[in-house]
Order: structure tokens, then C-alpha cells, then sequence
């Protein structure tokens, strides 16, 4: 259950402390804004919101916004990352001078496979945080990520969470936590992570940070 002040909270702490925004960052979350990721990470302009309250009134109570409530400024962006070109993504980092970029792994490891030659012609230095949701980044694309796109100097926050749990549970923590490709490292604030036994539901592990970061 999404309770208002819970889920509200639960967006503005993760996006505040995953991404280290302050209020001269301008974040990018490139989901569809009706995902939960979207929704949960995206803010859109007032004249996109009144359209968008008008043509699917009954969508308005999935835009919830994470940097409405930090007060930063964000980005809506629409299409795919490959139309009309595989540097969509990257024209708008620079054009927009974006200092955080959440994307799914599945962009990455496309992006990837098109080659580096659509990153590196453009300047991605105003970027400080550069992070990954939707299922686990394999290693190859989490390394691709940090030297072609973060070029070895962003922080990379591979963010583990489910629709159900409404935010990020599970995050390294920029400049704080010692990341490694593959790993999403340690529980976010509140959280207690066990791992229970499929066929009886015991817990088989209490405290495992420690296996998180392996």
C-alpha cells in the first residue's frame, strides 16, 4: 500500500541521497513517466501536467514526484534512446547540461552493442551521477556505463526496488559506498533485507550487507 506520506518520503529521501541532488541539479529519469520509475523519479511541466490531467485523468495518481519534492529541476524524455539517432540521450546530457541520469539496463547494453562512437563526441561533464533500474546490469554494461558515459568520474548507482516497494531499497550511496559492476551493494534507510527459504519461508540469512556488496 503507497500511503501518502510513506511513498512521498520514501521518493524524496532516495532520490535526495542515491543521486545527491541539491537544488541547482537538474536530474534526468528516462522512463515512461506512467512506469513506476517514471512516475516516482520524473516531474513533468505544468502545461504537460494540465494536458495530461485532462486526457487521463484516471493515470493523474501515478505522477508523484521525487524532485518535485527536492525542488529540482527534471527532465521528461519522450521516444526511444535510438530514434532518430543512438545519441539521443547523450545530445540531451549536453544540451541540458544534466547532472544525474537514471536509465535501465536494458538502454545501457543496446547503447552498448551500437558502439561508444555515439557517446564520445559529446561533452558529459556536467554529469556527477549516473545510475541504473529495471533489472540487474550485468558487469560488462555496468563497465561500459561508468568509462564511456560516467567517463570514469561520476559515481554509478546500480538501484535495486519493485513496483510493490514503491522507492529504492537497496543502493550504494555516492562518494560514501565502494561500488563494484554487478553489485547494488547495501540497504537503503529502514530497510532489513533476509533471505527466506523458498519452500518452508524461514529466514536463511538475517543480516547479509556484507553478501550484497559480493
Amino acid at each position: 500500500m503507497h500511503t501518502t506520506g510513506g511513498y512521498l518520503l520514501g521518493a524524496t529521501l532516495t532520490l535526495k541521497y542515491a543521486f545527491d541532488v541539491h537544488p541547482d541539479d537538474r536530474f534526468a529519469c528516462v522512463a515512461d513517466v506512467g512506469w513506476v520509475t517514471g512516475h516516482t523519479y520524473v516531474h513533468t511541466s505544468p502545461t504537460f501536467l494540465a494536458e495530461f490531467i485532462y486526457i487521463h485523468a484516471p493515470f493523474f495518481s501515478y505522477i508523484v514526484y521525487g524532485p518535485l519534492s527536492n525542488g529540482v529541476t527534471t527532465t521528461v524524455f519522450e521516444s526511444t534512446p535510438v530514434y532518430p539517432t543512438p545519441s539521443r540521450y547523450w545530445q540531451t546530457v549536453q544540451k541540458h547540461k544534466l547532472t544525474q541520469f537514471y536509465s535501465a539496463p536494458t538502454a545501457i547494453r543496446l547503447l552498448r552493442r551500437l558502439g561508444a562512437h555515439h557517446v564520445e563526441p559529446y561533452d558529459l561533464s556536467s554529469l556527477r551521477v549516473i545510475g541504473s533500474v529495471g533489472e540487474p546490469i550485468n558487469p560488462e554494461a555496468w563497465t561500459w556505463y561508468n568509462e564511456n558515459v560516467g567517463r570514469g568520474q561520476c559515481a554509478v548507482v546500480d538501484t535495486f526496488w519493485q513496483t510493490e516497494t514503491g522507492s529504492i531499497v537497496i543502493t550504494p550511496f555516492p562518494g560514501a559506498i565502494e561500488t563494484k559492476p554487478g553489485s547494488a551493494t547495501v540497504p537503503f534507510f529502514g530497510i532489513d533485507p533476509v533471505i527466506l527459504d523458498p519452500q518452508s519461508g524461514k529466514v536463511r540469512r538475517q543480516s547479509f550487507t556484507r553478501f550484497l556488496e559480493c
